[in-house]
């Protein structure tokens, strides 16, 4: 029997997977990871695709903001 994976974990997943690709050293940043998996589950969509590019806009937005901060 196969588990089914719920929509926000499936969603971070990807959005991590694909955040990774565009960004490898990402992949170091755990606590990045972790807000994403948290900020996920604040959202009330159901629909894993949404919630994907929901989760890849809050990590560009976060990236945005980090380079807001170190200049």
């Amino acid at each position: 029997m196969t588990t089914k994976a719920l929509p926000t974990e499936l969603a971070s997943e990807r959005a991590w997977q694909v955040y990774c690709l565009m960004n490898p050293s990402a992949k170091r940043q755990i606590k990045l990871k972790a807000r994403l998996d948290s900020y996920l589950s604040t959202l009330q969509t159901v629909d894993s695709n949404s919630l994907t590019v929901d989760g890849l806009k809050y990590l560009k937005r976060l990236e945005a903001l980090e380079a807001t901060m170190s200049e």
